[in-house]
């Protein structure tokens, strides 16, 4: 993942500061690392959804680590469609 985690730094500080500002994506991208980190799929989930909104153009790793953490929650169906997203926009992104 992209980004500078802020180590040393705690976990309510860094929702903290995703809280004030959820359009920040390297603070969205600090606190994803977190919570890879704790192996919250549950949070990892929230987080990814919020980051997402309103942004059609997420980082692809956003929507790679969307469908690990669904499943991770062992919400299979979801989480193969999304990763059928992710790679279709691997291969139609990479050059030929």
């Amino acid at each position: 993942l992209p980004g500078q985690t802020r180590e040393g730094l705690s976990l309510e500080r860094l929702e903290l500061e995703f809280s004030t500002s959820p359009d920040n994506i390297v603070n969205g991208t600090n606190l994803l690392h977190r919570y890879i980190e704790q192996q919250n799929y549950r949070a990892i989930s929230n987080l990814l959804e919020r980051m997402i909104a309103g942004r059609p153009n997420a980082p692809d790793y956003i929507h790679y680590w969307r469908a690990e953490s669904l499943y991770h929650q062992q919400d299979y169906i979801e989480s193969w469609f999304l990763f059928e997203d992710y790679l279709k926009q691997q291969w139609e992104s990479s050059p030929r």
